[in-house]
């Protein structure tokens, strides 16, 4: 019997300090390196819209009215465009960059600044320049 009491009491005691590290880790991790957990930080009221819409041409243009939709529902212009670049992957070879760059913290402004613009495109130029005046 007691050999038994004493099994229970080490399966009792392993899965506590199992689940206790579980619990930690998960805390910590998910906070460190979880992309939506930066998303509630710059925006804690605003709900996230990560809808794809399956009619878009997916241009700059389409990116850009995404950006003032975001804007419009009272998103900050940063915050807009890290969530519209998730949403037009096709532009990610532009818009990856600035969004990394917003996520670690730096204005919209920035960001772009900080990036070095190879091979764009005109309309790439002066969408990135628009929204750096407006940022």
């Amino acid at each position: 019997m007691s050999e038994f009491i004493n099994f229970v009491m080490l399966v009792i005691g392993t899965t506590s300090i199992g689940c206790a590290c579980w619990i930690i880790a998960d805390i910590v991790l998910s906070k460190r390196w979880s992309r939506m957990w930066v998303h509630k930080r710059l925006a804690p009221t605003c709900p996230l819209v990560t809808t794809l819409d399956a009619d878009h041409d997916n241009t700059i243009a389409d990116f850009l009215d995404a950006i003032a939709r975001d804007v419009h529902s009272g998103f900050s212009l940063t915050l807009a465009f890290v969530n519209t670049a998730d949403r037009f992957p096709n532009l990610a070879w532009w818009t990856e960059p600035i969004a990394v760059q917003c996520m670690r913290g730096h204005s919209l402004a920035q960001a772009i600044a900080d990036t070095t613009p190879t091979n764009w495109t005109p309309d790439v130029l002066l969408a990135t320049r628009t929204l750096a005046v407006a940022s």
